[in-house]
């Protein structure tokens, strides 16, 4: 077991490691890891299904009215409705 000098060793050496990071534009995951991946999971979305034969006609429309000019690439983003 750690004597109470050492942790307080510790944790100043931790203190000035993290007040250091910024500096390099960095930040440290695992004091942030909790929020990021919480233990139960929270979707906000909802699957969304595109039907092909639905966009078909579209991504063809696409590609009659957008020319090389206006695009250098015709992308047609599927957006969910539920986000």
């Amino acid at each position: 077991m750690d004597s109470p000098h050492e942790d307080d060793n510790r944790a100043k050496a931790m203190n000035d490691y993290l007040e250091e990071l910024p500096s390099q534009h960095m930040e440290p995951l695992w004091s942030k890891m909790n929020v990021m991946v919480p233990p139960t999971p929270a979707p906000v979305a909802k699957p969304h299904m595109w039907k092909y034969a639905d966009s078909l006609p579209l991504l063809h429309k696409a590609a009659e009215m957008v020319g090389e000019q206006q695009a250098e690439r015709r992308v047609l983003m599927l957006v969910n409705p539920n986000m």
